[in-house]
């Protein structure tokens, strides 16, 4: 008895700190959604071209290419850990009302794997009717159940709550011991403390972070490196329907959409060559069903190496601007930017910003040929 009253008078005390610390801990919290969300309405007018996607999107979607390119301005609305059921809320709840001229939806095998889970909706984005309708029809989850449940018990319990932004406290404070985890945590609390900048777009590079490329990864030691798992193939699985659903809603709001693919490295294509291939033809199937433009990205027409990446996924500086020009260009082509739309913003600026020639290729509805 005595033992357990140490522990949970230990437990209170702690969670009392916790909570007392609340304006430590939260220079470690970057709540992705709000942030972003609060600065695309902050944008007046709002932006026309809103580039939407998880982590692959928030790198390699370049705001200033679709500018440069469409005369429009952009937003990278990109959501680290996100996937379909975050961008099927975000839909709804902000671009629904904003009504862009175009989304560009970034997306990769990763985020139609059959075993995905929408771990971060639960936690940030989920009201019950949502967890209801995600558990009624994906299926059972315990992890999803968890990760929305936590969120409810964050009053209660600050001190499980808040263990990720403690860990980071703690990290940043140890760093004669591990320089490695205090330099990740100290870049943590800088990326917190700054405002989303007003395009949203924030790859690492632009602030001088972690400039190391792949290729220069893999040549110091692999083990390093944090590999992915092949995605799970299953074109019967519910992010499949989910995806098509997602796809149906812009179509039914008369939101002009296209489908990116954002290619893996060299490296974690040859690692996922068969799954791959199979997950973005079932991309490019969805995008045909709904009638909704897709621009593929082979290496042919889009050359890339380990060095154009900052890890096995996510793109480099560099490469998210060749890709994203390639991206808008492809969408002008297609005609889903609005003659009128282009002329009427680029009366506004100087006609060497303005970007390319004429609108071509009206009528074609998807890339040509196979991803």
């Amino acid at each position: 008895m005595t033992v357990v009253a140490i522990a949970i008078t230990t437990l209170l005390l702690a969670d009392v700190l916790v909570r007392f610390g609340r304006d430590t801990l939260d220079s470690y919290y970057v709540d992705h959604y709000a942030r972003k969300s609060r600065a695309v309405h902050a944008r007046n007018p709002a932006p026309r071209v809103i580039l939407l996607g998880s982590s692959r999107a928030a790198y390699g979607l370049a705001p200033s290419e679709f500018e440069r390119a469409t005369g429009l301005k952009a937003f990278n609305f990109g959501i680290p850990g996100s996937k379909i059921p975050e961008w099927q809320i975000l839909a709804e709840r902000t671009i629904a009302s904003i009504r862009p001229s175009l989304v560009v939806l970034g997306v990769n095998a990763s985020e139609i794997r059959a075993d995905a889970e929408p771990i971060s909706a639960a936690r940030d984005l989920f009201e019950f009717r949502d967890l209801t309708d995600y558990l009624f029809h994906d299926g059972w989850s315990s992890t999803v159940l968890a990760n929305f449940v936590e969120r409810r018990l964050a009053s209660p319990w600050a001190l499980f709550h808040r263990r990720f932004e403690i860990a980071s406290w703690l990290q940043e404070r140890s760093g004669a011991l591990f320089p490695k985890h205090a330099q990740l945590a100290v870049e943590l609390r800088h990326h917190a403390s700054r405002d989303c900048p007003e395009d949203g777009y924030e790859h690492p590079w632009l602030s001088g972070r972690r400039l190391a490329d792949l290729e220069m990864k893999l040549s110091a030691d692999l083990r390093s490196i944090a590999a992915a798992t092949v995605p799970v193939c299953d074109v019967h699985a519910p992010v499949v329907s989910r995806f098509r659903a997602l796809l149906q809603w812009f179509v039914d709001h008369d939101i002009p959409v296209v489908v990116a693919y954002l290619p893996n490295s060299p490296w974690t294509e040859e690692r996922w060559h068969e799954a791959e291939p199979v997950l973005e033809q079932l991309i490019l199937d969805c995008c045909l069903q709904a009638g909704v433009a897709y621009v593929g990205a082979s290496t042919h027409d889009l050359p890339r190496t380990n060095a154009d990446y900052l890890d096995e996924s996510h793109m480099g500086l560099p490469l998210a601007r060749r890709a994203s020009r390639r991206i808008a260009e492809r969408a002008i082509r297609l005609g889903l930017i609005r003659p009128d739309e282009r002329l009427a913003f680029a009366d506004e600026r100087p006609a060497s910003d303005v970007g390319i020639g004429p609108l071509a290729d009206h009528g074609e509805k998807s890339e040509a040929g196979t991803p």
